[in-house]
């Protein structure tokens, strides 16, 4: 018997089935694969599952991406920010320097 996850899925009936499930099956496969998620101890059966969980890992990936992206602007804001702010007292500091103004003023 060959050997490789399709045949461990569908056994000695691989070649009975048509292309379109085994292109699924493959296409689960990637996703989850690619998405890191996992294949967990519960994984679809019928057709309609697989097809739903695609498309729920795909919009997860997304919404992960998304989510990442945004805490990355918000850290991004914040830095710049505190730059600015830096920035700003530095410039303030020449200027009393420049001027002989005492810092304790």
């Amino acid at each position: 018997m060959p050997e490789g996850w399709l045949y461990a899925k569908f056994g000695d009936s691989v070649e009975d089935e048509g292309f379109f499930v085994l292109y699924v099956t493959s296409l689960y496969w990637s996703v989850t694969t690619v998405t890191t998620i996992g294949y967990g101890d519960m994984s679809p059966i019928a057709r309609g599952e697989i097809g739903f969980v695609i498309c729920y890992m795909v919009v997860a990936g997304f919404v992960f991406a998304f989510v990442m992206g945004q805490m990355g602007d918000i850290i991004q804001d914040f830095y710049q920010q505190n730059r600015a702010q830096e920035d700003a007292m530095r410039g303030l500091k020449q200027y009393m320097d420049e001027r002989g103004i005492e810092a304790d003023l």
